[in-house]
């Protein structure tokens, strides 16, 4: 990001607008987070732990309670100890954000009942499980900890050095364009190759990946090139486009990703990386707008539910007549019972912690390197494992033909126990700070910028968001590179 960039400043509003300038005009950092909302986070901090307090110790003891407070603290962390000139789009601001809304959505019943029951540990004690859950905490609060230590040790690592050379705003629009129409295309090729488009949704819904299982040459391929109208949402968001286009094309990119494969993660992880995008970007953070899309996709994830579970039997059909007649208050109660159920008597990291290593033994490693095996064709290689997902839900829970991702911290206790979850989530800190001390020390440009919170959204070390960065962010990358609009080194 470093050297001449022949680009217009920016203006005195500190906007980030079509480019900016080789000096960083107006200083670091980019958004500061405004003291009001500090010190409303502070207060919903204190107000949420009495009130998490004040029911759970009617239901667990001492030591479970205690740790789920932790785990709260832990979460919160860099906000409550936020220093001005830290910044917004600080890794560890993003983070707190990002699971503070998880915590509230997903773990809030979790956090008052404990853990009374769970689906792979039927025959547990009551006090078993209370045990169990405390552990759990522990080690969550555990992986937030080493994060933020690893993320202090980082500074002493040097940051990368990119340029950016003759881009405008006008360029960007066409490669939003591009990156959006080829995302259709390849969603077309796709559908088709399956069977048509309800062949296709049919599949999805009840988690069949056409292509996928029956040994497809292109289908990887394809989903990432449908996953290209993500990032184009992304950079027509920095680069300042019309608001018009912008959401034209942040809504394109949701329902393709959607379409594409089934997952409701795929079009709710756009979502909120468009927020974040937007505040950034626009040097505001709109708190109205934020709550209102997150009502509105936490409707989403409770509609795709019902529609996926009334398809789940079905490949060459569509029932719809179920969405007829669904409520909004449906959608919410079904959402927000499978958010609890996720994160509390379905969540594989209870489980993992309890039966690893006494039932269950260690990946050491393993379950990492098989991440890598997403780059072998399944025609290359028939008897392909499905993924880490797979199988925790074969060991821990029993059921084949679907999968349940571990999540981060299940994953490193299961390869390396407490030392995994240290090490994992140190090394995870390092790294997040070498991306924002690249973004800090080098010009700063949309296609910077772009890449930087592309790069911090998906840098978690689970399945899932790996794949995203081998098929989103390094195609980007590339792309950029071939175009003659980024450059590595000075």
């Amino acid at each position: 990001m470093s050297g001449s960039i022949r680009t217009i400043p920016i203006s005195n509003t500190n906007k980030i607008g079509a480019a900016v300038s080789s000096e960083r005009q107006g200083g670091f950092p980019i958004l500061e987070l405004p003291q009001i909302y500090h010190t409303a986070y502070v207060v919903f901090f204190i107000m949420y732990s009495l009130i998490v307090a004040a029911f759970a110790f009617e239901n667990m003891g001492f030591v479970a309670v205690a740790s789920g407070l932790l785990n709260i603290f832990a979460i919160a962390f860099p906000i409550l100890f936020y220093r001005r000139g830290m910044g917004f789009e600080n890794p560890l601001v993003i983070s707190c954000i990002l699971a503070t809304v998880a915590l509230v959505s997903k773990r809030t019943l979790g956090l008052i009942y404990g853990l009374p029951i769970h689906a792979g540990l039927s025959g547990y004690s009551p006090q078993r499980l209370e045990d169990v859950y405390a552990y759990g905490n522990l080690m969550t609060s555990l992986s937030f900890f080493a994060t933020y230590v690893g993320f202090n040790f980082g500074q002493q690592f040097a940051s990368f050095r990119l340029t950016t050379l003759g881009h405008n705003k006008g360029k960007a629009l066409f490669i939003v364009l591009t990156m959006t129409a080829v995302s259709l295309i390849s969603l077309v090729i796709l559908a088709s190759a399956s069977g048509g488009i309800i062949q296709h949704i049919a599949g999805t819904a009840r988690g069949f990946r056409g292509l996928e299982v029956e040994g497809g040459a292109f289908y990887r391929p394809l989903i990432m090139l449908v996953n290209f109208s993500v990032f184009a949402g992304v950079l027509c968001l920095t680069s300042r486009q019309a608001p018009f286009i912008s959401i034209c094309v942040c809504g394109i990119a949701m329902v393709v990703a959607y379409v594409a494969d089934g997952r409701r993660s795929s079009a709710i992880l756009p979502l909120i990386l468009f927020l974040l995008t937007n505040a950034i970007a626009t040097r505001r953070i709109p708190a109205i707008r934020v709550v209102l899309f997150g009502a509105g996709a936490v409707a989403f994830l409770g509609l795709a539910l019902i529609f996926r579970e009334a398809n789940f039997g079905s490949r060459s059909s569509l029932n719809t007549d179920i969405l007829r007649s669904v409520t909004v208050s449906d959608a919410f109660g079904r959402a927000t019972s499978e958010m609890a159920a996720r994160s509390g008597s379905h969540s594989p990291l209870y489980a993992i912690v309890a039966r690893v290593p006494g039932e269950v033994d260690h990946l050491y490693g393993a379950g990492y390197l098989r991440w890598f095996n997403l780059f072998i064709p399944r025609f290359i290689w028939p008897d392909k494992p499905r993924g880490i997902d797979v199988e925790t839900a074969e060991v821990f829970f029993g059921a084949k033909g679907w999968g349940m991702p571990p999540g981060t911290v299940g994953q490193a206790f299961w390869e390396f126990n407490v030392f995994g979850v240290i090490g994992v989530f140190f090394v995870v800190g390092i790294m997040k700070r070498v991306f924002f001390e690249s973004l800090r020390s080098n010009p700063l440009s949309y296609i910077t910028l772009a890449l930087y919170i592309l790069l911090i959204f998906y840098f978690e070390p689970d399945q899932n968001n790996f794949r995203n960065l081998v098929f989103l962010f390094l195609p980007c990358l590339l792309t950029f590179r071939i175009l003659g609009m980024l450059k590595f080194g000075r």
